[in-house]
């Protein structure tokens, strides 16, 4: 038999395939660096704003450069004004003699001192916003108030009280050191004048140093019984004792008066009434009775607008009349033709007393005096 072929040897199985190794993951790509921020441009300095500059005050003042003797004169300075709005002080330089209501204040007022010529009174005002000062001078000239008038003469004196050494009398004695004091509402002292006085102002001073106002009556009579009010509710300045001037009315200021009387109201501080002087200016009322004897008769007089003349004496025959001021200045000449007994003068000269005198020639004939109310 045939021997058998051998069984063909196995094939081994082939070995199996290695398993790939997995791919390793890529790397995630790197993230972008993010875009630097870009830097911001400096913001521009701010432009400084300027320090403002400081401007000088201006100083504004409202003023009467001419005042009187004895009257209140006000100066005003309150229009003054700062470009930079700033605060505004003010002070004041006034000479020892001139009392003031303030040294201060925006606006003052000043009595004027009683003078015999022109006198220049200079202020100065300092003005401040705390950091600039100016100063501005401010002069103001006093004049004479009706020189060409006389004081009366007074012969006697008397009161309803008086305070110990306070005596009447003091008021008259030139000397406003000096004064009459009595307390309470209605104490009085009457002055007797010499004669007959048509009074066109008095001249009062008060306590020396007076800072309030001191209230009074002024009366004036023929007989020292009846009484007629001339000057009613006045009072002082409120800031001097100094002389103030107080004028008549004008019907007053016509009328002869032999006794004037001052009633004291006190004053706003207490209860005391103060006079130092008191002095009575006019001329030598001409009465009636006189009047009617003059052999050329003017009037009114005191006159204002016009001047009447009528001469009754019919031996007077003058060739002219002439108007002098008491300084010597002719401010009226006029011809008078022969008998002609009456002329009227028109007014055009400033108030003041003159002489009026008639002539022929180069002689004067006569002359008398006229006052004229401004």
């Amino acid at each position: 038999a045939p021997v058998p072929a051998p069984a063909p040897a196995p094939v081994p199985a082939p070995a199996p395939a290695p398993v790939p190794a997995p791919a390793p993951a890529p790397a995630p790509a790197p993230a972008p660096a993010p875009a630097p921020a870009p830097t911001p441009a400096p913001a521009p300095s701010p432009t400084p704003t300027p320090a403002p500059v400081n401007q000088a005050p201006v100083i504004v003042v409202n003023y009467s450069s001419e005042n009187l003797s004895g009257f209140v004169g006000e100066i005003d300075a309150s229009a003054s004004y700062d470009p930079n709005k700033d605060k505004l002080s003010f002070s004041w330089q006034v000479p020892s003699y001139v009392s003031v209501s303030s040294s201060t204040g925006s606006k003052i007022r000043y009595l004027s001192p009683v003078v015999t010529e022109v006198l220049t009174v200079e202020f100065i005002l300092k003005v401040s916003d705390g950091k600039i000062s100016q100063s501005k001078t401010i002069p103001v000239k006093i004049f004479p108030y009706k020189p060409e008038l006389k004081s009366a003469e007074v012969i006697n004196i008397e009161a309803s009280g008086f305070q110990a050494p306070n005596y009447p009398y003091n008021i008259i004695d030139g000397n406003i050191g000096t004064m009459w004091s009595a307390v309470g509402d209605e104490q009085w002292v009457v002055m007797e004048l010499k004669e007959a006085f048509s009074i066109q102002h008095v001249r009062i001073a008060f306590k020396p140093g007076q800072k309030g106002e001191v209230y009074f009556d002024v009366l004036g009579s023929n007989d020292k019984v009846n009484w007629e009010p001339v000057l009613t509710k006045e009072a002082s300045c409120g800031f001097s004792g100094d002389l103030h001037v107080f004028d008549f009315p004008e019907a007053k200021s016509q009328v002869g008066y032999k006794y004037v009387k001052l009633v004291g109201h006190a004053n706003s501080s207490d209860n005391w009434n103060y006079i130092s002087e008191f002095r009575v200016y006019g001329y030598r009322h001409i009465s009636d009775a006189n009047f009617e004897k003059q052999a050329v008769k003017l009037y009114p007089n005191p006159a204002r607008e016009l001047i009447k003349v009528r001469i009754d004496d019919e031996t007077f025959n003058p060739e002219f009349v002439r108007i002098i001021s008491l300084s010597g200045k002719v401010v009226y000449e006029g011809k008078m033709d022969p008998g002609l007994r009456d002329l009227q003068i028109p007014i055009s000269f400033k108030g003041g007393t003159y002489i009026v005198q008639f002539g022929s020639g180069d002689i004067t004939l006569g002359y008398q005096m006229l006052v004229v109310n401004s």
